[in-house]
């Protein structure tokens, strides 16, 4: 009775599918909302540039000076009188609507911005990004592999085995956004597949996620050269889409300080360093930062992708996956502060998640083609890696003692070596 009143409600999924990855979204957005930490760190000025734009003040901060001297001008820019947050505008562009409204229910908002900053509305917009991308990507999957439970099994990797729910969602980083276009981009080359004049707006998408973040060129390469390999045709309203897109981002730059684009785009950022190869590990295995030991559940990405590259269609998205996370691991990993300074488990790698989990749902489909011993002995260790990730996420979103780490007993950004400390692990911080 039970497995076929599951069977009916899986098909009334099935024949919805924006209704699901719509119910999807509001899950996740209740469970992100409900997890305890928020903190701003980073993306402290992002409300702060986000009102400054509604109210036609080009993203100058100067009447919010009280609360930057306050703050020792961290992570601020000044252009002659003018101050402007030194990160990426993309993510106080796609914050105007919720700001905008938060505004209009409560007006003393711009006010309390002189004096303040507003970590539970960075919060619940940080929340409302990731949930949307969850939605996107839930839709993304049950298009690709026309299933339900995989599009679910996947979307809740994504949420909950991940630095989706203890980095992404606690507050306004430029991780939420660019997975959010990273996966409308892999819905609409999915798309593209029966109707490939939709490949076109995929530009758009990619070119926004370089407004969030610089390294959204390397999927913005890959991509576009797929584009020209498949899609020729369509090649020249891609770019013009990205054209389109990035216009205004450059003429903002412009009228800033008069360069094209900010120093937190300029190639020097990626120096020559002679940690890459301990970078590389790092980002990997390291106890504090690996993403095998926080989000152990994507190994199946390995599997996965040697599965998606035997079937002809889905070869394609599977060398673009690979290509794209093998790419995106060198570039941060020579970064001279590949650990993202004050962190919590994987964060440079979040970006990425899409393309990993991608591949994983190739491992999920093929699952019942096998041999019983291989499928239960896979599916008990899948579970394994799951629950220990899900703990591993967990206590980020949960327990703010995990973020402690970082700066106690000595900051990790003066003594990087406790990157590679078993004996002092944040993950089980404020479990005692």
């Amino acid at each position: 009775m039970a497995s076929t009143l599951l069977d009916r409600f899986i098909a009334v999924l099935n024949r919805s599918r924006l209704a699901t990855a719509t119910l999807v979204s509001a899950l996740v957005f209740g469970i992100f909302i409900a997890s305890p930490v928020a903190f701003y760190s980073d993306p402290i000025w992002s409300i702060h540039t986000s009102m400054s734009l509604l109210r036609g003040q080009n993203g100058n901060l100067v009447e919010y000076r009280h609360v930057i001297e306050d703050k020792q001008r961290l992570y601020i820019e000044a252009h002659g009188d003018r101050l402007y947050n030194m990160f990426p505008v993309g993510v106080s562009v796609m914050a105007m609507p919720a700001v905008l409204a938060a505004s209009t229910i409560y007006p003393k908002l711009h006010d309390d911005l002189k004096w303040a900053i507003p970590t539970q509305l960075q919060k619940y917009i940080a929340c409302a990004i990731a949930a949307a991308a969850a939605g996107v990507f839930c839709l993304f999957i049950v298009s690709t592999f026309q299933s339900v439970p995989i599009a679910l099994i996947s979307t809740i990797i994504l949420c909950f085995c991940t630095s989706m729910w203890s980095q992404a969602s606690r507050t306004l980083w430029q991780h939420g956004p660019v997975v959010l276009m990273f996966s409308l981009t892999l819905l609409l080359m999915a798309w593209a597949r029966h109707r490939p004049w939709i490949i076109q707006f995929a530009g758009a998408t990619l070119a926004f996620a370089f407004i969030c973040r610089p390294t959204a060129a390397i999927p913005i390469a890959v991509i576009s050269l797929y584009v020209l390999i498949r899609h020729l045709r369509w090649a020249p309203l891609f770019f013009g889409w990205a054209a389109i897109t990035t216009a205004p981002w450059f003429a903002y730059n412009w009228s800033i300080n008069h360069t094209w684009f900010t120093e937190y785009y300029l190639p020097s950022r990626i120096v020559r360093t002679s940690t890459f190869w301990t970078a590389i590990a790092g980002n990997l295995i390291s106890p504090a930062r690996g993403l095998i030991i926080y989000s152990p559940i994507l190994i199946a990405a390995i599997p996965g992708f040697w599965i998606a590259m035997r079937k002809s269609e889905s070869r394609d998205f599977a060398i673009i996956s690979a290509a794209i996370i093998v790419l995106h691991l060198i570039v941060i990993s020579r970064f001279p502060h590949w650990w993202a300074g004050h962190s919590y488990g994987t964060r440079f790698m979040t970006d990425v998640l899409p393309f990993c989990i991608y591949l994983v749902a190739h491992l999920l489909q093929e699952l019942p083609h096998w041999t019983r011993p291989w499928r239960v002995g896979t599916i008990g260790a899948m579970l394994t890696l799951g629950a220990i990730s899900v703990f591993m996420h967990g206590q980020g979103a949960i327990h703010f003692d995990v973020h402690l780490w970082n700066s106690t007993p000595v900051n990790v950004d003066i003594v990087p070596q406790r990157l590679w400390d078993w004996h002092d692990l944040a993950f089980l911080r404020g479990l005692s």
